[in-house]
């Protein structure tokens, strides 16, 4: 079997693309042929370069023009590339992501069945969004230039099945969740007891692009504000990790220096995939309050961790009964007072919170292991082929 992942805009990076390397690597790894067909780019990616199998094929294309409507861009690849790309001979192209117009041409290159990847782009908060008409004319074009030709759709969770299904309705829809990117951080925690008894508080982290709304970034400051004031010295830190995106980083400075929260607000910046690790190893609670998100891979990192975690109920994980139902993950609502109790309840707790996550470690790394991942996806493309 030869698979091909067609993702435009991977050699820009992030989580999509980190997402799209770790499938590939591990599908590579089963004895699949695989590739991954992306636009030539020059830019430096955004948590570093892609580390791909040498198994892997990476096909990169030029665009002959390119055409940009607001945040909308399709190219057109050129007849050398295009001679290519089909000439690699795909028995699957499976595509990732979504409001890309880039993706039409994996209907008109190829004659093989098409995998379709939202990665989260039909979450209805999406299309709630101000200047959404470019997103829902897209979809409704791509219904008959793309979508028709789809032979199977893949959701993250049982939560994005679920905006599928309700878009397009009646579509064969496979659920497969995704693995950690970071390495699993095997020490993480291990510190904590320590900081504890030295009073120098549990330490949270955030880990993803400081995208203050998508991410829920200013509910998480304001609660870690609530918390530290209700746990007192229990609460040590919060560290906030990645790349600003679009003056993010600047409101929630603003938002830090008016809560009076000074140095217990740690920015660090854009790190590497590879040096996220650290951070986790380094903390104590994890907390995501996204109030859209299909599958953050941050979230998969400290699951697999052993991190306890709060989860906003918006993200897409926490619609598996698998990740709910642990004693030491807490799901609310996008919510600054409810995620405030969340993280004093966990803070309080966190003796008994972090010896449920260390035993159910083994558990996570199955349910989120990329080798059971990859078997996933190839039964779901042999049903196809």
């Amino acid at each position: 079997m030869r698979v091909l992942h067609w993702f435009p805009n991977y050699l820009h990076g992030g989580g999509v693309a980190n997402a799209v390397t770790a499938l590939a690597n591990a599908q590579a790894d089963e004895g699949i042929a695989v590739g991954i067909a992306a636009v030539e780019h020059e830019e430096a990616p955004m948590y570093g370069r892609q580390v791909i199998h040498a198994g892997v094929d990476l096909l990169r294309w030029q665009p002959s023009w390119g055409w940009r409507i607001g945040d909308l861009l399709i190219r057109k690849p050129t007849s050398e590339s295009a001679a290519t790309l089909r000439n690699w001979n795909p028995d699957i192209v499976h595509v990732h992501a979504e409001f890309a117009p880039d993706n039409i041409w994996a209907v008109h290159l190829f004659n093989c069945p098409l995998v379709l990847s939202f990665h989260g782009a039909l979450h209805p908060e999406v299309f709630r969004k101000s200047k959404t008409f470019r997103k829902r004319l897209y979809v409704v074009l791509a219904r008959h230039l793309l979508y028709r030709r789809v032979d199977l759709f893949h959701a993250l969770s049982p939560a994005e099945a679920g905006h599928i299904a309700a878009i397009l309705p009646g579509q064969a829809t496979v659920v497969i969740p995704i693995g950690p990117v970071a390495c699993p951080a095997t020490g993480a925690g291990e510190e904590s007891a320590t900081r504890l008894r030295t009073g120098r508080g549990l330490r949270v982290l955030y880990v993803g692009r400081l995208d203050r709304y998508t991410k829920g970034l200013d509910l998480l400051v304001a609660a870690f504000a609530v918390a530290k004031q209700a746990a007192g010295d229990a609460l040590g830190t919060l560290t906030l990790v990645g790349p600003d995106w679009r003056d993010g980083r600047k409101s929630i400075e603003e938002q830090v220096s008016t809560l009076g929260l000074g140095a217990s607000v740690i920015l660090a910046g854009g790190v590497s995939t590879s040096s996220v690790n650290r951070f986790l190893k380094d903390s104590d609670i994890y907390v995501q309050l996204s109030r859209h998100d299909a599958f953050p891979l941050s979230v998969v990192d400290a699951l697999v961790s052993g991190l306890p975690t709060v989860i906003s109920s918006a993200v897409g994980t926490t619609s598996y009964s698998e990740i709910s139902s642990l004693s030491y993950v807490r799901v609310v609502h996008p919510d600054i007072e409810e995620a405030a109790a969340a993280l004093t309840d966990l803070t309080a707790h966190y003796s008994d919170v972090t010896g449920a996550a260390r035993r159910a470690r083994e558990q996570m790394l199955d349910f989120f292991s990329w080798n059971r991942i990859a078997r996933c996806f190839v039964e779901a493309y042999q049903t196809l082929s």
